[in-house]
């Protein structure tokens, strides 16, 4: 099975193309969450100055200053599983912008297999070790609203195949999170990253709140700020979803 083939089936890009629609339903609500991302990318490239940068998690580029980045750059490596038009259109535009389609989880292949088993699908589960490497010539990476992310995908595909506990998946995120925090620091690197989920009644009232880490970030010097995500109840019926984002050099 191909790398494409094996996303497509874990629906990670029916999930890229979700992130696309709520953008365009929500937009004026992102428009503080993008600009800080965007803001913070750039304060960390202009204090750092790399020739060679990775963005991990490029997606759309919605929260990336792709352009500024491009401009001020000898090497940008743009990362996600998948690379949609205004990638596709920024690498035509310059070529020393570079798409590498690579799973950022470490273990997506593994998951499929597990939920594919005919039997034995829990022991599968239970041994699933993320492994991620990127042997990249940069001086500087960027987690850009990933690490939150990187297991929610590949548990709703399990949790359809598996009977998977809360603790189960606790540890599973724990060691997704994990290994993408240890690619970071082997790294010059930084993260942005949502770090609690909190649902609101329509009238603003705050009924559930939820930690989406399970590994511990560098809370020193971070940056903070809130992400009014979704507004009309669609992410979580009758209820407004608002994200903590937290931004920090690693």
């Amino acid at each position: 099975m191909t790398f494409q083939q094996t996303i497509r089936k874990l629906g990670y890009l029916t999930d890229q193309k979700g992130i696309r629609n709520r953008y365009l339903r929500e937009q004026p609500n992102w428009k503080e969450h993008i600009d800080q991302t965007r803001q913070f990318i750039q304060s960390c490239i202009e204090r750092h100055k790399p020739l060679s940068i990775a963005i991990l998690g490029s997606g759309w580029l919605l929260d990336i200053p792709a352009e500024w980045l491009a401009q001020n750059s000898k090497t940008v490596y743009l990362i996600d599983v998948f690379h949609p038009e205004p990638a596709q259109q920024l690498q035509k535009k310059y070529n020393h912008v570079i798409l590498l389609s690579l799973d950022l989880s470490g273990c997506a292949e593994q998951a499929l297999h597990a939920g594919k088993k005919l039997t034995g699908k829990k022991r599968a589960f239970e041994n699933i070790r993320p492994n991620i490497e990127l042997k990249l010539p940069v001086d500087y990476m960027i987690s850009v609203n990933l690490l939150d992310q990187l297991d929610t995908i590949l548990l709703d595909y399990l949790r359809k195949k598996i009977s998977i506990s809360d603790w189960e998946a606790c540890q599973f995120s724990q060691k997704v999170q994990a290994a993408h925090l240890q690619l970071l620091t082997k790294n010059n690197s930084s993260i942005v990253c949502s770090i609690k989920e909190k649902r609101l009644s329509m009238q603003h009232e705050l009924k559930e709140e939820n930690m989406l880490l399970q590994v511990k970030l560098p809370e020193k010097n971070a940056k903070r700020w809130s992400w009014l995500f979704d507004t009309n109840g669609s992410y979580y019926p009758k209820r407004k979803t608002v994200f903590e984002v937290m931004a920090m050099e690693l």
